[in-house]
């Protein structure tokens, strides 16, 4: 009798007890134990040849020193499991699941850890909700974001990244309903076979299939709730495509992506005719001078955005205000040409509660046809621009967070956000570049990018930046160019 041995890591035992739980509907469990009287060890038989024993490790906290692989996965978000392998010293896959309403903010709060994920080649399933309860009652779905990122990576990156829902309208954040959660499972029983030699890659292609399937399929459903179009549909939404995208991620050849061209949101010219009819300016909520050119452009005809539904969560005086001392207080006037700190509370309207408000834009990213657009727009905004150069005239994204609090935009959700439009937007199925990416920060200070030496800081949000940005625009119109550390 051989015996396989495996890591089931989790947030806590309870999720890593709730995996093998689930295992036990694929596999026979023998027996149950517990290592120095409260760590699990799962004993399955798996044929007359081959048991598998998983060691449930609870609360990543708790152990020390966690394998390097796991601790460099961790650096990105704690899944809430990891199926590592001790003998190789490497993570099989990585699940997320979570029961958080799947709208606003909470829809994209877990795209870094797709992200990260998945740049280290790791498969990663995420099991949401695809229907939960909203905070005033009503019933909302899920954004397609999540989705869409799941099935680009698994293009660019050659390796699984799905996403499977639960629940239905009537049934709301209802793990037994629908297939999300037997699916999840179904995988992960069919990879720890290919692990241990009962299985194999293609064993494993008609779930990915059925699973590639169902998240089109949402995509189909749910788009025009989310953007005014999709692109390359007659692509995406092909019989054929689910099969070649798990043909994709499981072989072990080279492989062409060519056929698997879509999610190309192209320029302005490229658009729909009724799209590009319809291109008008969203307007702002709050005044800016950068966004204002922005606007402008899209009045032109040579930028667009994909829905104008963004909505304003106003704030509290008392805490802009103290954020405001805050930021100040962090900017320098060490740069050349000149740069100062103009905001104040005057500059943030009222809201009907009383509150302020701090979103400017109804878009929370614009999509340009040229980069020498976006440079005529920040030097016309700030002056002290007037000589900024952006070498490549590709398209370009700009995605604009108008977070005010210190330190914010390091953190959840700005950090999903950006690795979900930035992967979408700026990227295209075979990883090539398509877009010059620029994020602006009209309410934060550079300075909180680097440490007193003028050197990048190390934190995943920075990380994230440095990877994903070209450039960022600060309060100020400081501009900090994001692969070699200038600011302008």
């Amino acid at each position: 009798m051989k015996i396989f041995h495996l890591e089931f890591w989790a947030d806590s035992f309870h999720e890593g007890n709730w995996a093998c739980e689930e295992l036990s509907k694929f596999f026979t469990l023998k027996k149950l134990h517990y290592e120095q009287g409260f760590i699990p060890v799962f004993l399955f038989e798996i044929d007359k040849e081959k048991e598998l024993e998983i060691t449930v490790l609870g609360s990543y906290k708790n152990w020390s020193p966690l394998p390097q692989p796991i601790a460099e996965l961790l650096e990105w978000g704690k899944p809430d499991l990891v199926v590592f392998d001790p003998a190789e010293q490497k993570i099989l896959l990585a699940v997320e699941e979570t029961a958080a309403v799947p709208t606003g903010n909470q829809a994209l709060q877990r795209c870094e850890r797709i992200y990260g994920s998945l740049r280290l080649e790791i498969p990663f399933w995420y099991l949401l909700g695809e229907f939960g309860v909203h905070i005033d009652g009503g019933v909302r779905r899920d954004s397609i974001w999540p989705t869409v990122l799941g099935i680009k990576l698994s293009c660019i990156k050659k390796t699984p990244c799905i996403v499977l829902h639960y629940s239905d309208q009537s049934h709301p954040e209802d793990y037994s309903v629908g297939e999300g959660v037997h699916s999840l499972y179904a995988a992960l029983a069919t990879k720890i076979g290919i692990f241990m030699g009962t299985k194999t890659t293609t064993d494993l292609q008609p779930i990915l299939e059925e699973q590639y399937g169902h998240m089109i399929d949402f995509i189909k459903s749910q788009g025009a709730n989310v953007v005014n179009f999709i692109p390359n549909q007659e692509v995406l939404y092909n019989i054929n495509t689910p099969k070649e995208i798990s043909k994709l991620v499981t072989s072990s050849d080279p492989i062409s992506n060519k056929s698997l061209d879509f999610f190309n949101w192209g320029t302005t010219v490229d658009l729909p005719p009724d799209i590009y009819k319809n291109i008008t300016p969203g307007g702002l909520i709050k005044q800016d001078l950068f966004i204002n050119e922005l606007e402008k452009i899209v009045a032109g005809k040579h930028a667009y955005t994909l829905s104008g539904n963004a909505g304003s969560r106003p704030q509290h005086k008392e805490s802009v205000e103290i954020w405001l001392s805050e930021q100040k207080a962090l900017f320098s006037t060490n740069i050349s040409p000149d740069a100062y700190f103009s905001l104040k509370i005057a500059d943030f309207p009222k809201s009907i509660s009383g509150r302020l408000h701090v979103t400017t834009a109804k878009n929370v990213f614009y999509l340009v046809d040229s980069s020498a657009e976006v440079e005529k727009s920040l030097k016309r905004a700030f002056p002290r621009l007037k000589k900024l150069t952006m070498k490549e005239n590709l398209p370009s994204f700009v995605y604009i967070s108008n977070s005010i609090k210190p330190g914010r935009i390091f953190g959840d959700p700005y950090t999903g956000q950006l690795s979900a439009f930035a992967n979408i937007f700026t990227k295209n199925v075979a990883g090539k570049k398509t877009r010059t990416s620029i994020a602006y920060y009209p309410h934060q200070v550079h300075t909180q990018l680097f440490d007193n030496k003028l050197n990048f800081r190390k934190n995943k949000g920075i990380i994230l930046m440095r990877e994903l940005l070209d450039f960022a625009v600060f309060q100020g119109g400081v501009l900090v160019d994001m692969k070699n550390g200038k600011i302008i």
